[in-house]
């Protein structure tokens, strides 16, 4: 019918911190289309993390946010 999906992810790590994404498409049979994708990157030196999230819905088009946190996982600014 048309129809599709599609999910995918990874992580990655090294001294300097580490990072993890994770997204999804899906495609229905009337050709509407929605996708999102979620990363977070933790520095090891301060425990601080940045969470970024993108979306896409064939209606109401992108849409994007990006959060800092410190290691306590209280909302700082991001810089």
């Amino acid at each position: 019918d048309g129809s599709a999906s599609h999910a995918s992810g990874f992580t990655a790590s090294n001294a300097r911190g580490n990072v993890q994404s994770s997204g999804s498409a899906t495609r229905d049979a009337d050709g509407n289309v929605n996708q999102a994708r979620s990363t977070t990157a933790t520095s090891a030196t301060t425990g601080n993390s940045v969470q970024s999230s993108t979306s896409y819905n064939s209606d109401t088009g992108r849409t994007r946010s990006t959060t800092c946190y410190n290691a306590s996982g209280a909302v700082i600014a991001c810089r």
